[in-house]
């Protein structure tokens, strides 16, 4: 896979001809990376990684507001659009009232349960392997349901099955652990940990844990461009 460098101007005043909104969206998504790991950079390692952890959390449980809808739906329920958590912590999200399982406004689903569950196995191993993920996922309730992978994975009780097919992509959650804790001396260590946090999606996941890795860690000298080299 191959990707070009964008360069990015410093002020918009500098943009030449060309579409005006784009070069918005480009300025804005740099300027927020530079204050990012300027951020990073002055925090402690212990609060880098809390941070991760709360980040995923909440995006998590804001983003259940939204699951599978379409963008018709969206526009229904939040005409105004999502800007973080629409009610009070506790309450009923309106689209699964009366449902079989009212979600809670704030409530992290399966995916960060998941992600807690790779962290164990990686905390309690020293290591990761696919076995210790797979005990530590069998002791996950969330979303535990008939028509789930995770309910097939539960009722055959095989911490070590490797599944071969599948709909989901968690990689973005599931293989934080590894990024935030893996330093880039140990990269081959990393790549193997990603693999084994979801090893249906390979180069998704090396990418998601080798940037969160750069972030937490604040490996300054490693460039984001590298991640075009997986």
């Amino acid at each position: 896979m191959t990707s070009s460098v964008l360069k990015i101007p410093e002020r918009l005043s500098e943009v030449p001809d060309r579409d005006i909104y784009t070069a918005r969206v480009e300025w804005h998504l740099t300027s927020s990376m530079r204050d990012l790991e300027g951020l990073a950079i002055s925090m402690r390692y212990e609060e880098r990684v809390i941070g991760c952890f709360k980040g995923l959390a909440i995006g998590d449980a804001i983003g259940k507001q939204t699951e599978t809808l379409t963008r018709t739906d969206v526009q229904k329920w939040y005409p105004l659009g999502i800007t973080g958590f629409h009610g009070l912590p506790g309450d009923v999200i309106p689209r699964y009232a009366g449902k079989r399982y009212e979600w809670r406004i704030g409530e992290t689903t399966d995916d960060t349960e998941q992600t807690l569950a790779v962290a164990r196995a990686l905390l309690r191993e020293g290591d990761v392997s696919h076995a210790a993920i797979g005990r530590e996922l069998l002791k996950c309730k969330k979303s535990l349901h008939p028509g789930v992978s995770m309910w097939t994975f539960v009722q055959i009780g095989d911490p070590a099955r490797v599944a071969s097919e599948g709909d989901g992509c968690g990689a973005a959650m599931r293989t934080a652990p590894v990024g935030v804790i893996y330093p880039s001396s140990r990269l081959d260590d990393l790549t193997r940990g990603a693999y084994e946090s979801l090893p249906l999606l390979m180069a998704d996941i090396w990418l998601f844990a080798r940037l969160l890795q750069w972030l937490v860690l604040s490996q300054r000298h490693w460039k984001a461009d590298q991640a075009s080299k997986c």
